[in-house]
């Protein structure tokens, strides 16, 4: 991803961390702008549902200890437990 001269300005400027612009981005909702743009943002509403969800997530990867997916050409071969 590309940051502006403006952006990395407004970052310092506001205390945006560039970590947390990539959490706004992956986890935030998202409206289109005039021009093309597109906005990312966090709803303040939405931040108790993302938690419980992200807690699942974490859940979730804690099972995926030596299991691999091997691919190719993007496509899945196979799966299998990893020893």
């Amino acid at each position: 991803m590309i940051v502006t001269k403006h952006a990395t300005k407004r970052m310092a400027q506001r205390s945006i961390k560039m970590s947390e612009i990539d959490l706004i981005i992956t986890l935030g909702t998202c409206k289109p702008r005039p021009g093309g743009a597109v906005e990312y943002y966090i709803k303040r509403e939405n931040i108790s549902s993302m938690i419980s969800e992200l807690k699942h997530i974490m859940k979730q990867i804690d099972r995926l200890a030596n299991k691999a997916v091997l691919m190719t050409n993007n496509r899945i071969k196979t799966v299998y437990h990893k020893t």
